[in-house]
């Protein structure tokens, strides 16, 4: 998945982060990588809450910390003075990156004098000494990578292909030797930088680099530049006809080299210098620079795949590659390292770029095939032949997870239609729930369909892992999914039914748009992340409002209710339109009351709800009769296969 963000250097002494903040919003840019400043060491702590503040205000994140010039580089340099300086600002950074909730901390290492060149093998040692440090302080304050860019020049290493591979080698053996006590680290690529010798000959370009990096790439920056890597520049038109970097071609040479790489999300950051600084008749271009430079990138490096590149990237990988505990499966041996940096030195300068293995011999997930029996499918076939007008899905969040196989057979034995699994990263809700290892460990132990609620920032990241551990539905929340219609098709593609989870205050327009892609609706009637929160306010009227919506458009949708689930509320939730219940700790796993009554109250409850409902003649699974059944653009679960092939590209729904 590739995203776009901006790195902040060109508003330096020039612009407010307020106005930079506000200009991303508007572009719809979410990622930022704060570029450092002279004054940014010495600030206080409260200075970066507030820009963090800022930045969440305008629905921007600061994603990454990068050095903006070379100020540590002391590390490189002789005589201790420049040593003791560079680690106290490298520290204060790292602190920086975890007051800013940063993922990544970055800089480019630093030089060694040209009149001292043979003082670099020392420099270098005692530069990733001091990095296999750092790497410590990083996990201390909750960043999960620290990250170096590849220079240009001998004089800043890492540049040679064999340098690069070196210095990832060595910091990254070190991490696996302590991989609990340190994060590792990866590479923030400069799609501008190629090395050019001291006679002007090209003797790597750039896109060798950047494919020499790709086993360690986390992040990339994205400018152009010229033919000799001199100057740097942006993506607006002029520029473009003027500069050397084909975004195609490294769009390209990274869906090629997609199994390699250490993360499922890549940002690319726009990394510009701007106009001339300090000049009324210069200052004031940033913006449309700006501006025409993102919206090309959104275009050109964010926009929709070629069928090559798909065919190239899909089932590569797994989805948590990014945060697991070993590195050992995201990053080469030292031995493949030194296999690969002889074949540099040999003379290798044609990378061979290759797809690598089938997703078959990965362990990923292959399309299903055509008419196969795929877990949305018998999600689906189980809720058409249901004899029950309304499901009841238990939360095993709110079970005993000492005795969760024991729990699930009681579960399966009073009566539960499916099983609801709530996963939390602490990001996007300020808590940690279940994750795919509970799913793949209980999928053996039950038939019932388990649906999958992604409370998550980045759920594109998690949707091939639900399908590996063998979730049947994934609904992924719509304030969190940039690319909505995208990860629904690619929920579908995996062969699980799609749905979309709506917080209280989301308005239901933003379904408008995807409906052909949906399996089912899941509305919050509480605010995420934890049980036994009060109801929110508007919670039946939207249950109403979405059971309306949604017969007026012919769409025959199950609308799933999540959230203080009581005996009370439940005749007023099933009276408004609800067709699948998920029961926590105010129905099922209520404290006071043995499972056996619970289920009995619950049942009641339902059953009360019923005759007042002004939709009980029009639950999910019959609004196609109702409204002359034979909408062949409407999604749903009585549609025509033929019908769901043309509004699906590619045939997912034909699929489920």
């Amino acid at each position: 998945m590739l995203d776009l963000g901006v790195k902040t250097d060109p508003i330096e002494y020039r612009y407010s982060f307020e106005w930079l903040f506000r200009l991303l919003a508007d572009e719809q840019v979410r990622w930022v990588q704060l570029g450092t400043f002279f004054e940014l060491y010495q600030l206080p702590d409260e200075f970066f809450q507030a820009v963090a503040d800022e930045a969440r205000r305008f629905g921007v994140e600061i994603r990454s910390v990068f050095t903006a010039h070379r100020e540590l580089g002391g590390f490189f340099l002789p005589g201790g003075h420049f040593e003791v300086v560079a680690r106290r600002n490298f520290e204060r950074l790292i602190r920086i990156g975890g007051l800013l909730g940063a993922r990544c901390v970055g800089s480019n290492p630093g030089a060694v004098w040209r009149d001292q060149f043979g003082c670099k093998p020392e420099a270098i040692r005692r530069y990733l000494a001091h990095m296999k440090e750092l790497m410590h302080l990083a996990r201390e304050e909750g960043l999960q990578w620290l990250t170096i860019e590849p220079m240009s020049c001998l004089a800043e290493p890492p540049t040679l292909p064999e340098e690069i591979l070196s210095f990832a080698s060595e910091l990254n053996s070190y991490h696996r030797q302590n991989c609990e006590l340190t994060v590792p680290v990866g590479f923030c690529a400069d799609v501008a930088h190629g090395y050019v010798d001291g006679s002007g000959r090209v003797v790597n370009n750039h896109l060798e680099l950047l494919r020499v990096c790709c086993p360690y790439l986390v992040e990339l920056h994205l400018k152009n530049t010229d033919a000799l890597y001199q100057a740097t520049f942006g993506f607006d038109e002029v520029s473009r006809r003027r500069g050397i970097v084909d975004i195609a071609e490294v769009r390209h040479l990274l869906g090629e080299a997609a199994p390699e790489l250490p993360v499922c999300e890549l940002v690319g950051y726009l990394e510009i210098p701007g106009p001339k600084l300090g000049r009324d008749y210069s200052d004031h271009l940033l913006e449309s620079q700006l501006r025409e430079s993102l919206r090309y990138l959104q275009q050109a490096w964010v926009g929709e795949l070629s069928d090559r590149e798909r065919g190239a990237r899909s089932g590569e990988k797994e989805a948590d590659r990014a945060s697991q505990s070993s590195w050992d499966r995201a990053t080469p041996t030292a031995a493949d390292d030194k296999n690969q940096a002889s074949a540099f030195v040999s003379g290798v300068r044609a990378l061979t770029v290759q797809a690598g293995r089938t997703s078959e011999e990965k362990g990923a997930v292959p399309p299903p095939d055509e008419g196969a029996e795929t877990p949305g499918r018998h999600f689906r076939k189980r809720y058409l032949s249901r004899s029950k007008p309304v499901w009841v899905a238990p939360s095993l969040m709110c079970a005993d997870l000492c005795r969760l196989g024991e729990v699930i057979r009681e579960l399966e034995a009073a009566g539960a239609d499916m099983l609801h699994i709530d996963v939390a990263d602490g990001h996007f809700v300020p808590n940690l729930l279940l994750g795919p290892d509970v799913v793949s460990q209980i999928r053996p132990k039950t038939e019932l369909p388990i649906d999958v609620h992604l409370m998550v920032e980045a759920p594109e990241l998690f949707v091939e892992r639900f399908a590996l551990a063998g979730a049947n539905a994934l609904a992924v929340h719509a304030e969190s999914c940039r690319h909505l219609d995208r990860v629904l098709s690619e929920i579908r593609r995996l062969g699980l039914a799609a749905g979309i989870a709506l917080n209280p205050a989301t308005p239901l327009g933003v379904l408008e748009y995807v409906l052909e892609r949906l399996d089912y609706v899941l509305l919050l009637a509480v605010n995420p992340g934890f049980a036994g929160q009060p109801l929110a306010a508007a919670a039946l009227r939207k249950i109403a409002d979405c059971r309306r919506f949604l017969a007026e458009r012919g769409v025959d949708l199950p609308v799933m209710v999540d959230g203080n689930v009581s005996f009370d509320n439940i005749p007023r939730m099933v009276a408004a339109g609800a067709d699948i219940l998920v029961a926590g700790t105010s129905s099922w796993f209520f404290k006071e009351g043995t499972l056996e009554a619970n289920v009995g109250r619950t049942a009641a409850a339902i059953e009360a709800g019923l005759p007042r409902s002004e939709f009980s003649h029009l639950r999910a699974g019959e609004i196609a009769e109702q409204s002359g059944g034979g909408c062949g653009s409407s999604p749903g679960f009585n549609r025509g296969e033929s019908a769901r092939q043309h509004t699906d590209t590619g045939g997912a729904g034909s699929r489920l």
